[in-house]
């Protein structure tokens, strides 16, 4: 959690003018954005780590360098950017030395001109503020302006000169570019943040530890920073806004504080808004690498970059004129010309085809001896697509001083000529091999000795076999028969295989199944008949489970898996009963089937035996546990009894009664017989789930006497809206015992709710009304009452009950003055008994009102009370059963009768 240290800064340190106000206005796109990440500004909790932000000068001078701001002000405009935001763990520093500019055109600023000043200035990622000495939007002064978050990202703070050191503005719009609104956000549209605060985070500056502000201003802040205004909001209460917070627009001079939630939204927003903000050394060039002029060390691109274009094949005849071929050598320029050069016997008479255009090198004076190069450069052209290009041209090098034709292919040498070749146009044909993916071509002539070494070009062409780029094997389902080039774009059938592992239990869930996939194009997606979507899914029940695999291609391949189960262990038995009373001949054999073999046998006999048979058993009940191969178990609960001639049997004929919240009653048949003395009869319950059981025991130790007749037991402590289970053991005296038998469940009722706020409220001086809320149904509900004094007797309001629902109920016949006590209680069951809520309510008190007013403004005292023989008596010390006479100022009398 950060931790806030609220600081008032030092007073401004120049005067300013009160009209100039903040033009940051959020665009439409700048308010959607900010209400987007309404949530997660809302609730940040920003590191303890500090966030240092880069910040770029600009001061605007005269033309002649004079004018502007102070250049030592900017460590002072730093400590109080860096004191404000340090509770928000933000430090700026300065990204660079400071950007002076000089044009008197933008000394004295206006909006309009934002974009030609500030464009080309602008250092790309920091904050860039720029100091005027003035600013203004159409005729309105302004103290500067700065960007939200969001729409056009613009890191830009615009500040007039005279604002920048009052300790206020710049702070102001660092809010603003760091997300902060203004306190007044919305006051005066259709959703003004209301006074009480409800509509506190989606109203005004969306943040609830600023108070609503009405929109401040000079004329509503007094000199003391005091507001003075009378304006309500919708609900008609009073605004009381604070005229020192910075984001206001309360007189300069009182702002000097932001609020908790406003240095954590600045934080956020310098965290995740900002985040982009660096200070790297500004390089410009081309920073595409697919461009010709591509630089690596670029960091901006200036938009230079140029790209080839023109595909193959290319043929320039010099008809049309120069075409796409530039003039780059250093001595002179080729020359576009159709008849004989202007020397004699040198040079052609026309062009190639007897008539058109040529190029060609005029070796007149001054252009000789030797002199070049003359540098014909063509455009760039894209071989990417193309397969042993060539170039071809016609060359006329005719005259006695002839100097040299060089040509180059991406400034390698490939072709040189020198010397006189003869009146005519010669046709010269070379491979361009290994020349990469792009190809630029330069003609570079020499002149020779004198002027007879004109030197001309013409029929320029460049081809190649057109390359076809695709799949070019007819396996794949792409395959492009016209492709001449695989370009590892093939695509196969998609190929699925789903593997799995059955259960190693009947009813087991350990299932798994996993998907190989081969061919189509990768990624691939998953979606299982479970709606899992990853490769392999596990923690799987017996089923049948369907994958439908889907390439990057679309192709799509279904295939289904099916997961077993084994068949569950099930044990069959035989038993042989103990033949005589405490006897140990009684046997067991079990068959198991099902789960996999072999199998393994665990008896709850001490020791433990593990056979599959066992011998030489008392009476009882045993326990076998059975486990396969896959480690499954089964098991089954075998009772041997003795063989005894007396028949004395279960318990029956149970059941219960009576089974409210916390309790309930068993009942059964009484086993004594002619034949069968009960011993002792128990049982046990526990909630369904559970392990420990509660035992209940009814009749002597056992071997004792025979005299348990028994047939009912109450049992309390139960928890409410639970089931239980429960069993029953009887011992005889004459038979042997009936082990646990007779079993079954039953569920308590849900606890009796009661009512909640109950309260009292006295309507005269001798009457009190009470109020409860209802908190679920129930029967009725008692209220108790009784004067605030010891031992005095409790009596009811309401009678038996008041009837659910009702939610209110009057008394009368108090005492004025008397002081009181009451509380109540709701039961569930109509008949009253113990279903009821667990406790009373908290107890209410009052005291009920000596005089009553009257709508005439004349009150009624009780002048006295007295007994039926008309003397004058004490009521809070008459016995019970009493009548007494309250008698009244006005004349009234009311009789009593006192109730103990």
């Amino acid at each position: 959690m950060r931790k806030y240290i609220f600081i008032l800064l030092f007073a401004p340190f120049f005067s300013f003018s009160q009209t100039q106000e903040c033009a940051t206005v959020p665009t439409q796109s700048q308010i959607d954005y900010l209400t987007q990440t309404r949530s997660a500004r809302e609730n940040w909790d920003g590191p303890e780590m500090i966030i240092s932000l880069p910040v770029q000068h600009h001061i605007v001078r005269e033309t002649n360098g004079t004018g502007g701001l102070d250049p030592n002000d900017i460590p002072i405009i730093m400590g109080i950017m860096n004191t404000y935001y340090a509770n928000a763990n933000i430090s700026f520093f300065d990204c660079g030395t400071i950007n002076y500019i000089d044009n008197s055109s933008y000394y004295n600023f206006n909006q309009s001109q934002e974009s030609s000043v500030c464009g080309a200035n602008d250092v790309t990622d920091v904050i860039n503020i720029y100091y005027f000495n003035s600013v203004s939007s159409g005729s309105s002064s302004l103290c500067g302006y700065a960007y939200f978050p969001g729409g056009s990202w613009k890191n830009r703070i615009i500040m007039n000169n005279s604002c920048a050191l009052n300790g206020s503005t710049l702070t102001h719009e660092l809010g603003h570019y760091l997300s902060l609104y203004h306190t007044h956000q919305g006051s005066t549209g259709s959703n003004p943040e209301l006074v009480n605060g409800t509509n506190c985070t989606t109203a005004g500056d969306q943040l609830c530890d600023t108070p609503a502000d009405p929109t401040l201003s000079t004329s509503t802040v007094n000199s003391s920073c005091q507001y003075t205004g009378t304006s309500t909001d919708p609900n008609g209460q009073t605004y009381v806004p604070d005229p020192t917070n910075i984001m206001s627009y309360s007189r300069k001079s009182c702002r000097t504080f932001l609020s908790a939630g406003q240095y954590n939204r600045a934080n956020y927003s310098a965290i995740n808004d900002r985040g982009y903000l660096n200070c790297n050394t500004v390089v410009y060039g081309c920073t595409d690498p697919n461009a010709i002029n591509y630089n690596p060390l670029a960091t901006v691109d200036d938009g230079s970059c140029s790209y080839c274009i023109t595909t193959l094949p290319y043929s320039e005849d010099f008809n049309n004129g120069i075409g796409s071929w530039t003039n780059t050598g250093s001595a002179g320029n080729w020359i576009l010309n159709s008849a004989g050069t202007p020397s004699n016997n040198t040079g052609p008479t026309s062009g190639n085809s007897g008539s058109g255009n040529y190029m060609y090198i005029e070796s007149s004076s001054p252009n000789y001896p030797s002199v070049g190069p003359f540098t014909l450069t063509s455009e760039c052209f894209d071989l990417s697509n193309s397969t042993n290009p060539s170039l071809s041209f016609y060359y006329n090098m005719y005259g006695a001083a002839i100097g040299t034709l060089n040509v180059y292919a991406n400034s390698s040498l490939i072709w040189s000529l020198s010397g006189n070749q003869g009146q005519g146009w010669n046709l010269v044909q070379i491979p361009l091999t290994s020349v990469g993916n792009t190809l630029i071509i330069e003609f570079e002539g020499t002149t020779g000795s004198s002027w007879t070494s004109d030197i001309a070009i013409d029929d320029i062409n460049i081809i190649g076999i057109q390359q076809v780029n695709g799949c070019t094997d007819p396996n794949a389902i792409n395959y492009n028969p016209n492709a001449t080039v695989d370009d590892g774009s093939c695509i196969y059938p998609i190929v699925v295989s789903v593997t799995g592992n059955n259960l190693s239990c009947n009813g087991a869930n350990d299932g798994s199944c996993s998907v190989a996939v081969s061919g189509g194009q990768t990624p691939y997606t998953y979606l299982w008949n479970t709606g899992q979507t990853t490769s392999s899914i596990n923690n799987l029940s017996a089923g049948t489970y369907t994958v439908t695999v889907t390439d990057d291609s679309g192709q799509t391949q279904t295939t289904s898996y099916t997961i077993t189960e084994p068949s569950a262990i099930t044990i069959i038995y035989s038993v042989t009963n103990v033949s005589f009373a405490g006897g140990n001949d009684g046997a067991i054999n079990i068959t198991p089937s099902g789960g996999v073999t072999p199998y393994l046998y665990y008896w709850n006999t001490n020791p433990t035996q593990t056979t599959q048979s066992i011998n030489n058993l008392i009476a009882g009940t045993y326990t076998v546990w059975v486990v396969d191969a896959n480690g499954c178990i089964g098991t089954v609960l075998i009772t041997i009894n003795e063989n005894i001639s007396t028949t004395c049997g279960a318990i029956t004929g149970v059941n219960l009664t009576d089974v409210i919240h916390d309790r309930a009653t068993f009942n059964w048949d009484n086993m004594n017989s002619s034949i069968c003395d009960v011993d002792q009869i128990r049982f046990r319950y526990r909630e369904v789930g559970t392990n420990a059981w509660s035992t209940k025991t009814m009749g002597s130790p056992t071997g004792i006497g025979c005299n348990t007749l028994n047939t009912s037991k109450l049992i309390l402590g139960l928890s409410p809206s639970t089931t239980y289970e429960y069993e029953f053991k009887i011992w005889y005296c004459n038979a042997s015992t009936v082990n646990w038998h007779a079993s079954g469940t039953f569920t308590t009722l849900s606890s009796c709710p009661n009512v909640t706020n109950f309260t009292s409220t006295p309507i005269t001086n001798t009457k009190v009304k009470f109020d409860w809320n209802l908190n679920g149904t129930y029967s009725f509900l008692r209220i108790k009452l009784r004067e605030d004094s010891t031992g005095s007797p409790w009596m009811n309001a309401g009678g038996f009950g008041v009837n659910y629902p009702a939610i209110t109920k009057n008394k009368n016949g108090l005492l004025p003055g008397q002081t009181y006590r009451a509380q109540a209680r709701t039961w569930c069951d109509p008949n009253g008994g113990a279903y009821r809520s667990t406790s009373w309510t908290p107890l209410v008190f009052w005291t009920q009102p000596t005089n009553v007013r009257l709508l005439n403004t004349n009150e009624i005292s009780l002048l006295k009370v007295v007994d039926i023989l008309g003397r004058e008596v004490n009521p809070d010390k008459v016995i019970n059963s009493t009548t007494l006479f309250y008698i009244y100022s006005d004349g009234s009398v009311e009789r009593r009768i006192v109730f103990e």
